[in-house]
């Protein structure tokens, strides 16, 4: 009497949601981070230059900067998980915006009009992110 054999999937989508939903550790886990940072440090420190050579004061904007971005985007990829999606989304959100209106008022516009700016890419930023939580990843 033949046996059929049933070989389950090497990987069912029950398993592999739950692994890609697996938070990173280690150097994977940092690369993003830096990476972010590091492009928001120098797009800092573009618009401060405005085509001029950069000063000491300049350069260090930029570092402080770019590591905040950095830490603050770290913490919320991988501590944030634990907050509640609305919470998450509007964590998200509200960085989004700081971020944004802290690099438009370096081209020297009102604080009014970068906060402004600020608050409705936090606007778009919280819907959005709220969503990904919400349904895209649950």
């Amino acid at each position: 009497m033949a046996h059929a054999h049933v070989h389950a999937p090497a990987h069912s989508s029950a398993h592999a949601s739950a692994h890609a939903r697996r938070p990173r550790t280690g150097m994977p886990a940092l690369m993003g981070p830096v990476l972010v940072g590091l492009v928001y440090g120098l797009w800092a420190l573009a618009i401060q230059r405005k085509g001029e050579p950069a000063t000491g004061g300049e350069i260090l904007l930029a570092v402080v900067a770019g590591a905040v971005v950095a830490v603050l985007f770290h913490v919320l990829r991988h501590q944030a998980r634990r907050l509640p999606d609305e919470t998450r989304a509007a964590a998200w959100g509200v960085s989004a915006g700081v971020a944004v209106g802290f690099l438009h008022s370096l081209v020297n516009t009102s604080v009014l009009w970068s906060s402004t700016l600020g608050f409705f890419v936090a606007l778009g930023v919280i819907p959005l992110a709220y969503y990904r939580f919400a349904e895209v990843e649950k």
